[in-house]
Order: C-alpha cells, then structure tokens, then sequence
C-alpha cells in the first residue's frame, strides 16, 4: 500500500548528498541500512492519527541518524520490549499489523556493525528513532 495514496505525509531531512558519502558503508550494509530507515520512517508514519499533520523528519546529529515524528509516542514500559522479537505497539488493530520483526532486525544490523539504536518517547509528544554510529567508525563527520 502506497501511503501517498491515502493520506498526505511530510518526510523532511537535513541530510544532504554530500553528507551521506562520508558514510562508508560495505553494499551489504548499504542495503541493510536502507531497510532500517525504511522500517523507521514507516513506523514513524504509522504513529499518527488519521486527523494529525504527518511529518517525519530524517536528520543527521554527530555520528547518528535520527529519525523524529510528532505522533502518539509511547512509554517506557513499552518502548523498552520493542527491540523483542515479534513485539509491536498500537498495530494490533490495524490491517496492516506487521511481523514485529523490524526493530529486532534494526537492532541486530547496528550491533552486527558495531552500533546501537535508541530509542526516546513521550507518550502524547513522539518519538525520536536514534541510530547510533560512534564506534562504529562508519559515519565520518
């Protein structure tokens, strides 16, 4: 399902094509690291509610991309079993409820190449998706 077709969104980022050659990514990871922001952003679009301006925004922050929505945000409680495999929050009424497997398979490339994700959120404010790459040595800045 194209999200375009049905409602508007705004994905917003800073990051400039000269900022993305200073990351020296095999192609592998290049692929893997395509799919993560995919999932991210996907997952930041489905956060907000069909009456709420849908703006996702994609920015880099020292050795990190982030990934930011306004939407429904989540708890602690919560946010701490995302990372699980087969675990998935506000989708269980939703037709398009996915696998769970996202995050888990975010978190396994960013420790396969020596990062890690975070994860911040506020319920009712958003949530900021933080792809951390300081010691990886991948994203020179």
């Amino acid at each position: 399902m194209e999200f375009s077709e049905h409602r508007q969104i705004v994905i917003e980022s800073s990051v400039a094509e000269s900022e993305l050659s200073k990351v020296s990514l095999s192609l592998k990871h290049a692929v893997d690291l395509k799919r993560v922001l995919s999932n991210l952003i996907n997952n930041a679009i489905e956060a907000y509610s069909a009456t709420q301006e849908q703006k996702v925004i994609v920015y880099l922050k020292g050795h990190s991309i982030l990934v930011q929505d306004h939407g429904k945000g989540m708890s602690s409680d919560v946010s701490s079993k995302l990372f699980s495999p087969g675990a998935s929050f506000g989708k269980e009424h939703s037709a398009q409820a996915g696998s769970g497997l996202g995050l888990y398979g975010a978190k396994k490339f960013m420790e396969s190449i020596g990062g890690e994700i975070l994860i911040e959120s506020t319920p009712g404010l958003g949530t900021t998706m933080i792809l951390d790459f300081s010691a990886t040595g991948l994203l020179q800045r």
